[in-house]
């Protein structure tokens, strides 16, 4: 798991440096934030802890002490198949988001103002 928290402290070093540091965005923060939104998912919604397995391609030896067997590949059960329902609500849910940004376009494209600006 060392590896692993290794890893999220260099993300998040380069994330603070580049968006608080620097006060600057560009296709590196963006790549960045997706990696971690794809390590956080991976490890909740699966429990497969993708450090674990990267370890393993910089390391000779496999990765020890994953909790709760994360880095064991596993047969699924019956409560972890995925329904046509299940699908539904994740596209439902897809056009809910495409829907929203369809109605708020041009508050999305407003330009961010000073936090503590005087409003006259």
């Amino acid at each position: 798991k060392k590896f692993a928290w290794t890893i999220g402290l260099a993300l998040s070093t380069i994330m603070f440096l580049h968006m608080v540091v620097v006060n600057s965005y560009s296709f590196i923060t963006g790549i960045i934030c997706l990696t971690c939104l794809v390590f956080l998912f991976f490890e909740s919604a699966f429990g497969i802890c993708l450090g674990c397995l990267f370890y393993g391609l910089f390391h000779k030896e496999k990765a020890k002490y994953c909790v709760g067997d994360s880095c064991d590949a596993k047969v699924n059960q019956a409560i972890q198949k995925i329904s046509l329902a299940q699908i539904a609500v994740v596209i439902g849910f897809i056009g809910l988001i495409i829907l929203t940004s369809f109605i708020f376009n041009e508050y999305f494209s407003i330009q961010p103002r000073a936090l503590w600006a005087i409003q006259e």
